[in-house]
């Protein structure tokens, strides 16, 4: 929960900026909703019900340059690069992405050979370099 990350980061008091929401393609309320699959979450957007912040990378990062992106959101990367994520892509050196699914995997990797990147795979995380 938010307020375990909050304890987490308090020794690194403002070198760290917690964002209370989740990694979405765009700004938008979500309904986070328990989905078939163990410890999984199915999203409907827009929802009159949505709790949760759906947070783009644009709005999270102000265009700033991007040295190396994390990412472990279960099974929401499908949705953050199919939705145009050129812009922000740009913007990245590194990334290491912890990708669930078959469809998931075929659209971030043709997206990112695409975008200049190069990658391998350890263990469960693929890890992605920009190509000089």
């Amino acid at each position: 929960t938010f307020e375990i990350l909050r304890m987490n980061c308090e020794p690194y008091g403002d070198r760290v900026e917690l964002v209370h929401g989740g990694l979405w393609y765009r700004n938008v309320r979500l309904d986070l909703v328990s989905a078939s699959q163990k410890n999984s979450v199915g999203v409907t957007e827009d929802s009159p019900k949505g709790e949760t912040r759906g947070i783009s990378m644009d709005s999270l990062t102000n265009g700033a340059k991007i040295d190396i992106f994390k990412c472990d959101i279960e099974g929401a990367e499908l949705q953050l690069f199919y939705h145009e994520p050129q812009d922000w892509l740009a913007r990245v050196e590194m990334m290491l992405i912890d990708i669930h699914g078959e469809s998931a995997k075929r659209k971030i990797l043709q997206v990112a050979s695409a975008e200049g990147f190069d990658y391998h795979r350890h263990r469960e995380i693929y890890v992605f370099r920009r190509r000089n």
